[in-house]
């Protein structure tokens, strides 16, 4: 979109670029032909700063890149221009972050070359700006490169974390704000195992990762890295059947199970984990044991609000509770 507020799309079917105005009336701005001006399946059609049209084509005869200046002059340029805006292909994740500015992870179009997966930022003024290239040779990606994106996060200081798997290995690394490049969890140094699902950013900045710990099968795990870099397991390693997390506007961890059929809150609003009832930063089989001692009043809950443990959403810490415990210790 321009200054005027006119909208221009590549119709790729037609052959040709179309204008929408202000008003809403369309208009041809580029039509089909081989001529100066002209376009042959066009891909891409973006307006920088200047007002200046750059069209991106992919025709019979391969990439063409051709601009038009503010006074509707068309000057065709070398094939490999970088365009001032990529296009995102097949879209896997979108974020966007206080500042405005929005996301997008997925396959890129940067000129002639294609790329697996990279990362866009487009600002509050719809300039698009390709921040996360595709690996090309190394392996691992050095940092600020992606290889096999799987999502995109933003922490309360607003700052962008991209989750990446690379088969056998995944990173999670930070954008900071001066545009450099932080690793936050890496399969070879330990943090995290070599496939990581899922991973969310609750709003007191614990950043919890839901991973397997051998390529393609069991057993998995939920992990919290909090932030000041310290890692803790909360659940697993027999926890199976997460196919998403998702962290409310109040801090509350939640899960979608495998099926479907059931959403679990697995992290309280205070950042408590639910059913941890000695207070040791972890689900386990002690937890069951006590939440079943104090329903049977053979000892009183220590210093833990009663909620805590209420599995079942009922308001009181009962038998059923503890089985429920037990049963996400285990996994099921």
């Amino acid at each position: 979109m321009d200054s005027a507020d006119n909208l221009y799309v590549a119709d790729t079917l037609y052959n040709r670029i179309q204008r929408r105005d202000r008003g809403g009336n369309w208009t041809v701005a580029a039509p089909r032909g081989a001529s100066l001006g002209q376009v042959e399946r066009p891909v891409n059609v973006c307006v920088d700063r200047a007002d200046q049209l750059y069209v991106q084509s992919a025709g019979p005869e391969g990439s063409r890149i051709q601009k038009r200046d503010a006074a509707g002059n068309w000057t065709e340029l070398p094939p490999d221009t970088p365009m001032p805006c990529p296009l995102v292909e097949e879209p896997v994740a979108e974020i966007s972050d206080r500042a405005g500015n929005r996301y997008f992870l997925g396959r890129i179009t940067d000129s002639n070359r294609f790329s697996d997966y990279g990362v866009i930022r487009q600002d509050p003024q719809g300039n698009m700006t390709l921040i996360a290239p595709s690996a090309e040779i190394p392996d691992p990606p050095k940092l600020g490169e992606i290889k096999g994106g799987i999502d995109l996060l933003i922490d309360p200081q607003d700052r962008l974390h991209i989750l990446d798997n690379m088969g056998s290995i995944s990173r999670i690394q930070r954008r900071e704000h001066d545009g450099s490049w932080t690793q936050i969890a890496f399969t070879e140094t330990g943090e995290i195992g070599p496939l990581v699902e899922w991973a969310e950013i609750d709003r007191f900045g614990n950043l919890y990762v839901y991973e397997t710990l051998n390529t393609g099968t069991g057993p998995t795990v939920l992990k919290k890295r909090d932030p000041q870099g310290n890692w803790t397991t909360l659940l697993g390693p027999a926890l199976q059947g997460i196919r998403d997390l998702e962290v409310d506007s109040r801090g509350t961890l939640f899960a979608l199970s495998a099926s479907g059929s059931r959403i679990l809150a697995l992290i309280a609003a205070d950042g408590s984990l639910r059913g941890d009832l000695n207070d040791d930063g972890s689900l386990t089989v002690q937890d069951a044991i006590l939440c079943l001692q104090v329903a049977l009043e053979i000892q009183p809950l220590q210093a833990r609000p009663t909620g805590i443990g209420d599995m079942d959403g009922d308001g009181r810490l009962t038998v059923g509770d503890a089985v429920l415990i037990l049963k996400r210790v285990v996994g099921l």
